[in-house]
């Protein structure tokens, strides 16, 4: 018998859904479909020629990286692949029959971890890679015995007020010398005395999801970061951007900068400045 309609139907009645959140608020969603997917009021753009890899889930410590085939074109990636550091990138990847709700299903949570522009020679293309959170967490397996401090900087052990020695303004010029960007800022609110470098190393810069960690305090408003901000950095309007303080772990600094040495977590001690069997104490040894 003669067939005289060609079905060009997917032989899968399941579609690949993919969920993007970066930033403050930035979201993306996408399906591999031909046309729009709504799921919960949420649509889903239509892309087929978004390709993913499925790895096997075995239910161990570390799942299996996916990897994913896309268009530069299209966000997070226009933004994503490029040069310039980037607020992480979230994704949740689901599968669903298109209008039934009740398949709805997820498949992968994890967050983009690189990408390699121009896959299989093919241009305006990317491939990124997703790591799960399994493989993301980095939990530390004891305390090091060392003279420097090993809290972080305004956390449970610390104790140190950060939101309240935390600057607002915005970037006003940007410049490289050699590989250190330079910025200069407008701060909001910058009283005498709070611009010293002692305060500023290891601190960072803070806007719409991204931090940069800052190298050098110049006292005058003036930064050296560790990374080249993106272009959309500069003149974001006045208050936008956050300036976070840092310490970098040494005692003297703990006391003298952030006034916080009881909370100090140094377990080490240091290296006498005499000599511990025969010499007579002094009052500037700061063994611990």
């Amino acid at each position: 018998m003669a067939q005289t309609v060609l079905d060009t139907s997917s032989a899968s009645l399941y579609t690949i859904l993919f969920h993007f959140t970066w930033g403050d608020s930035h979201v993306a969603r996408y399906a591999r479909y031909d046309s729009s997917v709504t799921v919960a009021g949420n649509v889903y753009l239509p892309d087929p020629t978004i390709v993913v890899k499925a790895q096997s889930q075995q239910g161990t410590v570390k799942d299996d990286p996916w990897d994913i085939w896309m268009s530069r074109l299209l966000e997070p990636m226009n933004t994503y692949a490029r040069v310039f550091p980037h607020a992480p990138v979230k994704i949740t990847i689901s599968e669903i029959v298109p209008g039934n709700a009740a398949t709805l299903r997820t498949l992968f949570r994890g967050q983009l971890t690189g990408f390699v522009l121009n896959p299989d020679g093919k241009p305006d293309r990317v491939k990124c890679r997703v790591l799960s959170a399994k493989s993301l967490y980095r939990l530390p397996l004891g305390l090091p015995a060392t003279t420097t401090c090993g809290w972080i900087f305004g956390d449970q052990q610390c104790q140190k007020d950060v939101p309240a020695i935390t600057l607002t303004g915005e970037i006003t010029n940007l410049s490289q010398s050699g590989k250190a960007t330079w910025i200069a800022s407008d701060l909001t609110d910058s009283p005498s005395g709070v611009l010293d470098n002692d305060r500023w190393r290891r601190g960072y810069i803070l806007y719409d999801g991204l931090t940069l960690m800052i190298r050098k305090s110049f006292v005058n408003g003036v930064f050296a970061l560790v990374d080249q901000p993106p272009p959309e950095w500069l003149n974001t309007g006045s208050g936008t951007m956050a300036f976070v303080p840092g310490c970098d772990g040494l005692l003297g600094t703990c006391r003298n900068t952030h006034d916080n040495e009881q909370f100090f977590g140094g377990v080490g001690i240091a290296i006498p400045n005499r000599n511990p069997i025969i010499g007579e104490p002094d009052n500037d040894d700061q063994t611990l």
